[in-house]
């Protein structure tokens, strides 16, 4: 887990970094789980990655070219009492990324690569009423 200030991203998804460092104690609790294996309701998963060192820094840094796309979408959804009206709004630029990995006796610093995006989107939804089980079928 990471505080939110670690990850910051700048106006008209031209800029975004991540610069965080992990320790130990900042681990979640219980053993990782797939998605699949949480909806399914299994419990457990598998054993955390082996060679992982703490205190694991990472930083990452983008930097758009411009705002390429604008996407805006509005939606509504009804079953029996319930209602949900969404607007999104999503941005997206393409981008350079730089990044660097580093734990005690080991540093990764990839080259930098143009194959990289900043994207920033925000979505609001109004909700009303509660879902039944007859609108899944059940």
């Amino acid at each position: 887990m990471i505080p939110d200030s670690d990850f910051v991203v700048g106006s008209g998804v031209q800029s975004a970094s991540l610069h965080a460092t992990v320790n130990a104690t900042d681990r979640c609790q219980g053993l990782p789980q797939s998605l699949s294996d949480v909806a399914a309701g299994k419990l457990g998963g598998p054993p955390p990655v082996p060679g992982i060192q703490f205190p694991l820094t990472v930083s990452a840094t983008w930097s758009g070219n411009s705002t390429i796309a604008t996407f805006n979408n509005s939606g509504r959804a009804t079953c029996g009492t319930f209602a949900m009206e969404s607007h999104s709004s999503v941005s997206a630029a393409r981008g350079t990324a730089t990044g660097s990995l580093s734990m005690p006796g080991l540093t990764v610093s990839p080259s930098p690569t143009d194959q990289a995006s900043v994207d920033k989107g925000t979505i609001v939804s109004d909700i009303q009423g509660s879902l039944s089980p007859a609108c899944f079928g059940v």
